[in-house]
Formats: structure tokens, sequence, C-alpha cells
């Protein structure tokens, strides 16, 4: 299996030659004068139109439909809030380890992400990790160590992190369920994933952290 990630920006005349390799099977190595047959999966990724780029001609037709046999779409970060902070801890898990530290989210650097929108989806989010992780001289992250970019975002039309425009408002019940989740991501993470700790930080019975655990998905529901 072989990744082509952003696709949409390959050249006409790569194109031309990736046609080829795909439909003929075969591949052309330099100095050879012989063909090499090849048996791969092709798997493409794009954050680009290529629909519009065909009707633009600044992309093959023939070289689309080959390539697009079977789509997958996946939504952009700020459309898939469950995954921020998993994806944030296994950041924090990669640095820590890169920058022989053992630091952990704060829970309002955790509210901090799951209320930005994310425009540089998940480069952004492990890139924002990796230099708070480089900045921060203490035992956990906070808002202060985030880049200079993010933490002027604090400052657009008088919001604090975590805040709501009046046309986001949300119902009691969903707002509590995102604290909870919010919540037990951070006493995870603070806790590196033990369960017994990250209850008695919470401050809640095994019974009860148990549940919400199920609720959230964080295990199965066994």
């Amino acid at each position: 299996t072989i990744f082509l990630d952003e696709v949409g920006d390959m050249s006409l005349v790569m194109q031309s030659k990736l046609l080829r390799v795909l439909q003929e099977k075969e591949i052309e190595k330099i100095g050879r004068t012989h063909n090499i047959s090849i048996n791969v999966r092709v798997v493409a990724a794009t954050n680009r139109s290529l629909e519009q780029m065909v009707q633009q001609g600044t992309f093959r037709s023939d070289l689309y439909y080959r390539l697009n046999v079977v789509t997958i779409t996946i939504p952009p970060l700020r459309e898939r809030e469950d995954d921020i902070g998993l994806l944030a801890h296994h950041f924090l898990v990669q640095n820590n380890e890169k920058y022989g530290k053992t630091l952990r989210l704060s829970l309002e650097f955790l509210q901090f992400l799951h209320s930005y929108n994310w425009p540089g989806n998940i480069r952004e989010l492990q890139n924002c990790i990796e230099y708070a992780v480089i900045m921060c001289p203490e035992n956990e992250l906070r808002i202060d160590h985030l880049p200079s970019h993010m933490n002027k975002s604090f400052a657009i039309e008088g919001m604090k992190p975590g805040a709501k425009k009046p046309s986001d408002i949300v119902s009691l019940r969903e707002n509590q369920q995102k604290t909870e989740r919010i919540l037990i991501e951070g006493a995870l993470a603070a806790c590196n994933n033990n369960k017994s700790e990250a209850m008695k930080k919470i401050g809640i019975s095994r019974r009860t952290f148990y549940r919400k655990l199920r609720e959230y998905g964080y295990m199965d529901s066994k």
C-alpha cells in the first residue's frame, strides 16, 4: 500500500506518470531498460476539491476517476470534538518522550482546546502541543504556554477560553456532558490513564466514574 498525500498539488506531468503506473501496473526505474511490474494499493488524500480542479483543467479527469473508487470524507477537527482530548494526550506523550519531560494537561488547557476552531486541523494541534511542551517550565501545560496566535484568539469579541457566542448556546444537559468529558480527559491525562487515581482526582465514586467512561465512549460497554 502506498499513500499519496496532497495529491491535488501534483503537477500535470506527474499526474500523467501516475496514471500510467495505475493503468499499466508497472514502473520504469532510471537506468533500467525493462519496466518492473508492481502490485500496489493506492491511498490518496487531498484537502482540495478535485472535482473543481477537473473542471478548471488543473487535474486530469482520467486520473481523478481512476483514483476515486472509494471515497472517505474526514471531517475537520472542529467537527470531531471527541477526538481533541485523545489526540492532545497522544501528542503530549510523544513530546514528553522527545524532550525528556513529564508534563500533563491542565483543565484550562483542555477547555481551550475544545473551544478553539482549529483552522489548521490536526497538524495545528500537533504543532501547538509541541510548542507548549517546549515552552512550559512547570509541571502542566497552561494557556499561556500556547503559541502567540492562539493566545490572541482570547481577545476576539471579548471572549474567554471556552466562552460561546449567543448563537452557540446549548442546553444545560449538553453543557454538563461536555464539561464532564473534559474533566475525565484531564484527569486521565494528568494521571497517565490510571483510572483509580483519576477518579480520586475528580472526587467521584468508582461506580459513577466507570459509568461515565462507558457513557462517553472511553471503554467498552461490557
